[in-house]
């Protein structure tokens, strides 16, 4: 027999519903073949029971009535019209028909009364003609769709297959769980029979050929295909190579365990990028939800899980919980969603994925194995990769040398691009073409957006080499400490001793000396040769009464700090790092401890620390053992004094011709810091004279400051100017 091919959804469902015409004349024969007496009430059937009708109903035989021949004959026809639907089917399937009822019962590996028991359901959505077929059939005009008994009448001959098909029906069978709707409260005084089958809506739009995501989840899921990713070469191959393994593995052991994978790491790692690279490597779809918003309606939390299952499925799809973080909560409701989205999860047979900032965990199940794929900031190689490939995908030229930046910013994959859209926008504003260095940098500094300034103060480098007063032995420790820092990429990667170092490859230095003698300037003077931020620690807002919330302060810093290399610097670090004492109560047991952590934290933290103290020999030993760089700063001789004096005087500012440094260094014994305060202030009483600054202003201030520091100033030292005074 030649048989056509179905081109379309809908030539499927008229020979479909052909069938079910023919099934519905065996059930009218049925109803001929049955033995009726006249009833005066036989016009008002399915609105009035009349006592005939019950006394048919009481004599009918519990046991099925011998098939008639006409009946045989019309099951007969319906049996080859059923091969001949399943052969075109089969046809249709190898030229590459798209036949959705068929695609459904594929998916959810349905048999051939399940996938009857939907298309009866289904016509209606097809003709209207159907609902008066249906109250007929069931003898009651309200009843518009079918129900479970039209169903078993349907497609079972005889009652012993209907009771054994009872089972498909239930509250939690695959047919009401997924396909159709369940009745609502006020139904449940019906019996099981009388459950009306009501395709639920995303199923009526699936069986028409709609592929568009379910609007009751599209407010909060989207559907990503594989062709949607972008920047396919970003660096995460060695771990797409890992999952894919395992994923092998997994399959081998048990095709239908679910595998849900954990994605955990820092904001803009590349979380998502990364499971969008296993639907490309699968060539499936990925359907992104967001539980931070799912969470808010956690009545439906139930359905939402349910019907998002249900959409993976119907689109082949892998789920991706998005921002999954919150389902970790201690409160109870969160403990809930969580342990309800494991059990479905566990369901499923496929492989699904949780994006999270921290690992968590949840267990495995002989149902369920939890993996866990950590995605961490890129090293710094990989960082130039990157850096390089979204330039050039950008096309933005640039004479940058790049490793300094990939360095200097432990970015994500994320920060990197934002920095790239950050460029584009500098560049338009300053009506440029060519992406420089400074504009990079400060491109990138857009993007760190860390919380430092709520826990320290943030100085901007006014000072450079040149501007320094030290020591030749202090200056080369600190050109030393500087490079390296700006070596330490050749030394520990391409040399490979980074390779021999767990931890401990930042550089910590410790500067002590008088107070004013230029612990703060040399800061300064680092920042700036590095080009990195400096930030200086404010105490009060890190030390707290509260037992662990100093740790807390300092775990925020030093991790808000690693996004941008930032130079921490702890000023009067002996108040913070003193010495650990013996313990003789608990607030001792947990001031150790802090000092403790923040060994850790220091030796842990891959860029600058420096530690500014005006007594050395209050620091704890520990520290001392531990930093890499220890200058002391000496209280300035007359020599450095003379130095400090004219290094203070801008080019700009005008001055007298009496200005005597040498005397003033070789009388005052004043350090750096003082020496500042005497030039500042003398400034602004010649400001206030409209004249040059000279000696009269200087031995003003110079006054004036001793007097605030409790000092006074012998008639001797001033005698050559005490002229100007008065």
């Amino acid at each position: 027999m030649d048989l056509t091919t179905y081109s379309r959804a809908w030539d499927h469902y008229q020979d479909e519903l052909a069938l079910l015409s023919m099934r519905t004349r065996r059930l009218m024969s049925n109803f001929a073949q049955a033995e009726r007496q006249d009833d005066p009430f036989d016009s008002f059937k399915g609105i009035v029971i009349s006592e005939q009708e019950i006394l048919q109903i009481l004599d009918a035989s519990p046991a099925d009535q011998e098939l008639s021949p006409e009946i045989r004959r019309l099951w007969k026809q319906e049996l080859a019209s059923r091969s001949r639907i399943s052969d075109k089917i089969r046809l249709s399937l190898e030229q590459g028909a798209e036949l959705p009822l068929v695609e459904l019962a594929r998916l959810y590996q349905l048999d051939e009364l399940e996938t009857q028991c939907l298309m009866l359901a289904f016509a209606i959505e097809l003709d209207r003609k159907y609902e008066k077929l249906y109250a007929y059939l069931q003898d009651d005009v309200t009843c518009k769709h079918p129900t479970v008994d039209l169903a078993l009448r349907f497609f079972c001959r005889d009652a012993g297959e209907r009771f054994e098909a009872t089972s498909l029906f239930t509250e939690d069978g695959k047919l009401f769980r997924t396909f159709l709707v369940r009745e609502m409260s006020s139904d449940y005084a019906r019996s099981g029979l009388s459950r009306i089958l009501k395709l639920d809506d995303r199923i009526v739009a699936y069986l028409k050929g709609y592929k568009q995501v379910d609007e009751k989840i599209s407010a909060f899921a989207t559907l990503q295909h594989p062709s949607e990713a972008q920047l396919q070469a970003l660096p995460l191959a060695a771990q797409q190579d890992d999952l894919q393994a395992f994923l092998r593995f997994s399959r081998q052991q048990d095709r239908t365990r679910t595998v849900l994978v954990k994605v955990w790491g820092p904001t803009g790692s590349g979380k998502k990028h990364y499971v969008k690279q296993f639907g490309i490597a699968e060539q499936k779809s990925v359907l992104m939800a967001r539980v931070s918003t799912m969470v808010q309606n956690e009545p439906m939390w139930p359905e939402l899980i349910d019907r998002l299952i249900r959409e993976a499925t119907l689109q082949e799809a892998a789920i991706c919980f998005d921002d999954a973080d919150v389902l970790f909560h201690e409160e109870a409701k969160f403990r809930f969603m969580l342990d309800y989205l494991v059990q479905r999860m566990a369901e499923c047979g496929a492989v699904h994925f949780l994006i999270l900032k921290s690992n968590q965990a949840i267990g495995s199940s002989s149902r369920l194995y939890a993996a866990d794929w950590e995605i961490p900031v890129p090293d710094v190689n990989a960082r130039l990769d990157i850096w390089q490939q979204v330039l050039q995908r950008d096309d933005l030229r640039t004479d940058v040398e790049l490793r300094p930046i990939a360095s200097k910013f432990q970015f994500t994959v994320g920060r990197i691009i934002g920095s790239t859209e950050m460029a584009k926008q500098l560049l338009l504003q300053k009506g440029d073409s060519l992406l420089t260095a400074p504009l990079l940098n400060e491109a990138c500094y857009h993007q760190t957006r860390h919380k430092l300034s709520e826990l320290t103060v943030k100085i901007k480098p006014q000072y450079s080499w040149n501007e320094l007063i030290l020591a030749p032995a202090q200056k080369e420790l600190l050109y030393d400490a500087c490079n390296q820092y700006k070596f330490r990429e050749l030394v520990y990667g391409e040399w490979g001793f980074g390779g021999k170092l767990s931890y401990g490859k930042g550089i910590s230095m410790l500067f002590a000396g008088p107070p004013g003698t230029g612990k703060t300037m040399t800061a300064q003077v680092i920042a700036n040769d590095l080009g990195l931020e400096l930030y200086k620690i404010d105490l009060s807002q890190i030390v707290s009464k509260y037992i662990g919330e100093t740790e807390k302060n300092l775990h925020q810093i030093f991790s808000q700090a690693r996004l941008t290399s930032a130079i921490l610097f702890f000023d009067e670090a002996d108040s913070l790092f003193g010495k650990r004492s013996e313990i003789n109560n608990a607030h001792d047991k947990y001031a150790n401890i802090e000092t403790a952590y923040l060994l850790q934290k220091m030796e842990e933290y891959d860029g600058v620390t420096i530690l500014a103290t005006n007594f050395a020999q209050n620091l704890d030993d520990a520290f001392n053992r531990r930093i890499n760089y220890i200058v002391r700063f000496p209280f300035p001789d007359a020599s450095h004094r003379e130095q400090i004096w004219r290094r203070f005087f801008p080019a700009n500012a005008p001055v007298q011709n009496d200005l005597d440094f040498a005397y003033l260094a070789e009388t005052f014994e004043v350090a750096g810091g003082i020496i500042k305060n005497i030039v500042v202030a003398a400034a602004f009483l010649a400001a206030r004279d409209g004249t040059p600054i000279g000696m009269k202003h200087l031995v003003t201030a110079l006054t004036q400051e001793y007097a605030k520091l409790g000092k006074l100033i012998a008639r001797e030292q001033v005698e050559p100017f005490i002229h100007f005074r008065g």
